[in-house]
């Protein structure tokens, strides 16, 4: 993953990310569909890096974003100086429960 100058990832997007490779994976057994997702989740940071306001607001009144790129949903706030990516799950997921749970 390249670096990016205004993005960080939490811990728990750390590990979504992971946790969705190694399924990826598993699924496909491809690295060349692995340096796809890579790919393309990596354009997506840069663009919310580039225009964090062009993406709708995940839930009404809330200040965290969402971008969807393929199947997946890239969540985010922008924090001072720097977007914060909290989550990243695949659409088949259970994402908007688990994102109650954590908001509750």
């Amino acid at each position: 993953m390249i670096e990016f100058k205004n993005v960080r990832l939490t811990l728990t997007a750390e590990d979504d990310l992971e946790r969705l490779r190694d399924f990826l994976y598993y699924q496909t057994k491809s690295y060349e569909v692995l340096r796809k997702f890579d790919d393309e989740i990596e354009n997506a940071l840069k663009e919310i890096e580039d225009f964090p306001e062009l993406y709708p607001q995940a839930f009404e009144e809330s200040t965290m974003r969402k971008k969807i790129v393929w199947r997946y949903i890239i969540f985010y706030v922008e924090v001072q100086d720097y977007i914060s990516i909290t989550h990243i799950f695949h659409q088949s997921e259970d994402w908007l429960n688990k994102l109650k749970e954590e908001l509750s």
